[in-house]
């Protein structure tokens, strides 16, 4: 979820076929919005992708889900979170509850952010790169993909900064407010 930005939706609806162990790309398949997009795995996910691949389903057909509970159907996204609960309370990190989190959702938040702050650092010009991320992330608008401005402002302001200096204007005043 952290390595790829993705949804715990569409980790979980990955079919065998839809992870390329060759060429290393997802293929996101009629995710929220009814978009489809395809994603470039790192080499060490690629790499633990193709272990899992060999070690616990290397008897798995390609239209069988790629994450797959014991009855050989879809693995339930209530299992992930009770899975990332119980991950949380195994590293002494303190669950606050629904809403409080920490929540497994923050692990796409997190790689947007650290995504933002990757490129300022290495000066990529962000007026081209923030459009990458929306359609990257499978957002409805460049709008949606504010939300992650916003928290980049609060954990980085310097890089906030320099994205403002660059393109302020590609998100218009307010619309941080308004995304989904």
């Amino acid at each position: 979820l952290y390595s790829c930005g993705l949804r715990v939706s569409e980790a979980v609806k990955l079919r065998v076929a839809d992870v390329n162990l060759e060429s290393g790309i997802l293929t996101i398949r009629d995710a929220k919005f009814g978009k489809s997009r395809l994603i470039p795995l790192s080499d060490s996910l690629l790499s633990r992708c193709r272990e899992y691949r060999e070690n616990v389903i290397y008897w798995f057909r390609d239209d069988d889900f790629f994450f797959i509970a014991p009855d050989r159907t879809m693995l339930s996204p209530n299992t992930v979170y009770q899975r990332f609960r119980k991950l949380l309370w195994a590293s002494g990190i303190h669950y606050g509850g629904k809403g409080t989190g920490p929540r497994l959702h923050d692990l796409r938040h997190t790689f947007a952010v650290h995504t933002l702050q990757h490129w300022v650092e290495s000066g990529e010009d962000l007026t081209a790169m923030l459009p990458v991320l929306s359609v990257f992330m499978g957002h409805g608008s460049l709008e949606a993909t504010s939300r992650y401005l916003r928290l980049t402002a609060e954990v980085y302001p310097d890089v906030m900064r320099r994205v403002e200096s660059v393109c302020g204007y590609v998100i218009p005043e307010g619309a941080a407010s308004e995304a989904n």
